[in-house]
């Protein structure tokens, strides 16, 4: 900006104070349009073409490679873990083969002591790059973990669980025409919880657990979901204009005679509006999640939806409203501040319900604040946040966009 400003200075100077004897010997323009072309072969003398800064070439360099999800022999692994991990990061390393098959290991540890340990393997594309195959081991351990009471109106004291998880699953994405995504996959998961504790560095802790359903439970599922999507974004990572809707189905059945299988249904839709051409975008979302579970089952807490942490309703604490169904609705501002920098003014309204038709717009939950998000062309790489909430000020610190 400062070199154009600078240009149109020196034209005007050109133009008002001409060069001692050019005005003698050039005739005056004997029309408008020569007037202007005159001035253009002026400014063009002291212009320049735009020369992107070293920061910007990096992620243009990363983007043309294929991006930051690019799998490299060694690299960092940010985040992953589980939400209300805290800041976490460890060693990746990977290999992409001749034919496009790509395998990854990583671990990854946090400030709070949570840990994951996780093996990847995605198949050569298929059909074109539109088809395809992936599947993953993991294991992450979370101790000490927040459990609130479950429903809506649960106290802001909170007690303490720990949480192991270990998967082995595959899944196959499709992408047969620009605005449609399909997947599907199954899996066998476990998960060995605690019995639970009072959080004794907490100022105001439980003074008992409560009672939850699946506390001190070591359920083994067969997960197995599917999904369809009609996306009309620029990209999931990061976008300033499109449409996204989407559901999935997800099926957990419970081994070994335990009362906790169920079936849950996710659901979003969002829309990006963009103004000034995508200098400022509105973002308004609606997230809808249900659960059912079997006839003398129950879900189990640790898998029921929530709300409170760095993507939904974020000025409350991780995990802070759980209950068998839930809802949130998102507005987000955002605006351009310099290249692969946008500012975010942010509020959301949600709560979680016993029953589905309990979801209404009565009592809603509120959060807002505001952000700096870093970006490249097509991935959101670090959110910085200040949220607030009735129960106080959070600052958010992620390494992804708010997952959808």
């Amino acid at each position: 900006m400062t070199r154009i400003w600078f240009a149109l200075f020196l034209t005007v100077v050109l133009f008002v104070c001409p060069v001692k004897g050019a005005a003698q010997s050039a005739a005056p323009p004997s029309t408008r349009a020569e007037e202007h072309e005159r001035q253009q072969q002026e400014k063009a003398k002291h212009t320049h073409p735009y020369v992107p800064g070293f920061i910007e070439r990096q992620i243009l360099q990363f983007e043309e490679e294929g991006g930051f999800t690019t799998v490299k022999a060694v690299s960092p692994a940010f985040g992953g873990i589980k939400s209300g991990s805290g800041f976490a990061v460890g060693p990746a390393v990977g290999h992409t083969f001749p034919d496009g098959s790509i395998v990854q290991a990583k671990a990854v540890f946090s400030i709070r002591n949570y840990k994951l340990l996780q093996g990847f393997y995605q198949a050569r594309p298929f059909a074109d790059g539109r088809l395809l195959v992936n599947g993953r081991v993991r294991w992450h351990d979370a101790p000490n973990g927040p459990v609130f009471a479950v429903g809506p109106q649960s106290p802001e004291a909170r007690a303490e669980y720990d949480e192991q998880r270990t998967e082995i699953s595959a899944q196959a994405l499709a992408h047969p025409i620009t605005f449609v995504r399909l997947a599907g996959g199954a899996g066998w998961e476990k998960y060995r919880t605690s019995g639970g504790a009072i959080a004794v560095s907490e100022d105001e802790a439980l003074p008992i657990v409560p009672p939850l359903p699946g506390l001190n439970a070591d359920p083994k599922y067969v997960h197995t979901y599917g999904m369809a999507a009609l996306d009309w974004r620029e990209s999931p990572g990061y976008s300033r204009s499109g449409t996204l809707l989407r559901a999935a189905v997800h099926d957990f059945r419970a081994g070994d005679g335990a009362p906790f299988s169920f079936h849950r249904l996710d659901s979003v839709a969002q829309q990006l509006i963009p103004i000034m051409h995508g200098n400022i975008v509105f973002d308004l979302s609606a997230r809808l999640w249900s659960t059912s579970p079997d006839r003398g089952d129950e879900v189990p807490f640790f898998m029921m939806p929530s709300l409170g942490g760095g993507d939904f309703l974020r000025g409350f604490r991780n995990y802070r409203f759980r209950d068998r169904h839930a809802m949130i609705l998102t507005g987000q501002y955002r605006w351009y501040v310099q290249e692969y920098l946008d500012g975010v003014l942010f509020y959301e309204a949600g709560k979680v319900a016993p029953r589905f038709g309990d979801l209404d717009l009565d009592n809603l939950e509120k959060s807002y604040g505001i952000g700096l998000h870093f970006h490249s062309p097509r991935t959101t790489l670090l959110r910085l946040e200040l949220a607030r909430s009735r129960e106080g000020l959070r600052f958010i610190f992620g390494f992804s966009p708010v997952v959808f």
